[in-house]
């Protein structure tokens, strides 16, 4: 029996992929890349990938997911492991703790050693810390069409003494925002006609 598309992101993926609302088959989201946190990258229970993986397989919508780690962060599942006929292969650029101005490059931080969507799609070979950037880059047919973006959760609660979030929340949300757009802008500088 196939899985349908929950209403909540029918309607998300009908505002992205018009045709994906359908589902003829044979759809294709062509390359994807998962961008976020923990909740992307998967610690102590699943990343919500692998379940957005059979629902796409079960409403025949493929993609090629790409991206600078491939973690065993999903539930368990290993990359390799088949659902439908389609392989997931758990590539992803997100990790447990990140936050979002280490992904737009505004600072460096400790989970991407520096590293940032900028040098991950191709766009700068200088690291935010200033280091020669020699990881994997998605590029001419390796470009994301589509990017699922997860973060900000760390930036507004562990950033600082969250007892003085009040105070600050100002700030913390502009610096947000802020680092938002550029990693948005990023992305559209890689691909014009990308879905975010």
């Amino acid at each position: 029996m196939k899985v349908r598309l929950p209403l909540p992101l029918l309607a998300a993926l009908a505002a992205a992929f018009p045709a994906a609302t359908a589902a003829p088959a044979g759809t294709e989201l062509g390359n994807v890349m998962f961008v976020g946190d923990s909740i992307t990258h998967g610690v102590n229970s699943a990343s919500y990938r692998w379940a957005l993986h059979k629902i796409f397989t079960d409403n025949g919508i493929s993609y090629q997911a790409e991206g600078v780690k491939t973690g065993n962060y999903s539930g368990g599942v290993t990359a390799g492991t088949s659902y439908g006929g389609q392989i997931f292969n758990n590539e992803h650029s997100s990790q447990a703790s990140a936050r979002a101005w280490e992904i737009s490059g505004r600072k460096t931080g400790s989970r991407f050693d520096g590293s940032n969507i900028s040098n991950w799609l191709g766009l700068s070979d200088a690291k935010a810390n200033g280091a020669a950037y020699q990881g994997p880059t998605f590029t001419g047919t390796d470009t994301p069409n589509t990017f699922f973006v997860m973060i900000g959760t760390n930036d507004l609660l562990s950033d600082g003494d969250n007892s003085t979030l009040d105070s600050r929340l100002d700030s913390v949300t502009r610096d947000l925002l802020a680092d938002m757009d550029a990693i948005v802008d990023t992305m559209h500088a890689a691909n014009g006609n990308a879905n975010v």
